[in-house]
């Protein structure tokens, strides 16, 4: 997640609290990790790694994006810029 969705409103405690909750982890090949996953929201991640050659495993897609929301939901963060409906169609 990046800073336009509201982290950098957090204090240290909170981006500490944030950094090591498991649910915020998602496992990716470090390529993945540092220049997709980290870099775009959601749909642009997904719509980028389906040009690539890497691939979600078999319904992880959705999962990811799933997890996505619930991160957001806990921490009161923004989904401006977000179109979750249309990353779980990209996802299918």
């Amino acid at each position: 997640m990046d800073w336009s969705v509201g982290l950098q409103l957090m204090d240290g405690s909170q981006k500490r609290t944030f950094a090591h909750d498991p649910l915020n982890h998602v496992a990716a090949v470090p390529y993945v990790n540092r220049t997709l996953k980290n870099a775009y929201v959601p749909l642009k991640f997904i719509t980028k790694l389906q040009n690539s050659r890497y691939v979600f495993a078999a319904g992880k897609c959705e999962r990811y994006v799933e997890l996505y929301v619930q991160v957001k939901l806990k921490c009161g963060l923004s989904f401006i810029n977000n179109n979750i409906d249309l990353g779980k169609v990209v996802c299918r």
